[in-house]
């Protein structure tokens, strides 16, 4: 089989092991990442623009390119798009209304979301609290992240959500600590059964694991906006701001 083998830059994102190097890998990385981003694909086309799409029951139509400036052919030749979907965005003189989606961020410096488990020794200090100070995290942890904190049983349920508010630091008896702070205490928690009998996450590592470590859930922050949205609406725009 003939072709380039080159790969871009390790990844490890929505099932793809390399950063993208061209369109097509693009393409194949919005398809991983779009509900994320809360978008639904309806339509992918072999010619401009390359796909048609909707967020929020609005219609888009999308340009892949796996730099941002290639799309400028086509505009320089009469052609339209609302969405510019690309690794790279190298365009700061784009067209006014046209946005730019540059997935780079999204799997580098984008926020990821934490699962971490907490026993019922220290919900008091949770409950009692919207600040924590040194509170232990990961290593790859930074500030931005959101954080789901799992408590355990009795209630085995997340109640808690929320922001690392400082840089990661490490600490002689705790490791790696950072300082967090309350986004949202959840009226109705999401329970083990609740998360068991949902088909997108009842294979889930975390879920196979007993919530026993601290897991990464970015990918399945979709499933869990949709969950946590569905028993409390009321956190349906507040929590939109997170996947920004």
């Amino acid at each position: 089989m003939s072709g380039s083998k080159e790969v871009g830059e390790p990844i490890n994102f929505g099932g793809m092991t390399y950063a993208p190097v061209n369109e097509l890998g693009v393409v194949c990385l919005f398809g991983a990442i779009s509900k994320m981003l809360g978008y639904h694909i309806e339509r992918v086309h072999p010619h401009f623009p390359d796909c048609t799409a909707r967020k929020r029951g609005k219609l888009v139509e999308i340009e892949f390119e796996f730099k941002a400036s290639n799309a400028k052919v086509h505009f320089n030749n009469g052609g339209k798009c609302d969405i510019i979907v690309c690794w790279e965005n190298d365009w700061p003189e784009k067209p006014k209304n046209l946005q730019i989606i540059e997935l780079k961020k999204y799997v580098g410096c984008f926020r990821k979301i934490w699962l971490f488990s907490v026993s019922k020794d220290s919900w008091k200090k949770l409950d009692n609290q919207k600040t924590l100070t040194n509170w232990t995290c990961t290593r790859q942890s930074k500030e931005g992240d959101v954080v789901l904190w799992w408590r355990k049983t009795p209630e085995s349920a997340i109640r808690d959500i929320w922001v690392i508010t400082s840089e990661v630091k490490t600490d002689s008896r705790l490791g790696y600590v950072a300082d967090m702070k309350l986004i949202h205490r959840l009226r109705t928690p999401l329970s083990i059964e609740y998360i068991q009998q949902d088909e997108s996450l009842s294979q889930s590592n975390f879920l196979k694991g007993n919530f026993q470590k601290r897991y990464e859930v970015t990918r399945y922050w979709a499933d869990f906006y949709r969950l946590i949205t569905k028993l409390n609406p009321e956190l349906k725009k507040p929590l939109l701001k997170y996947f920004e």
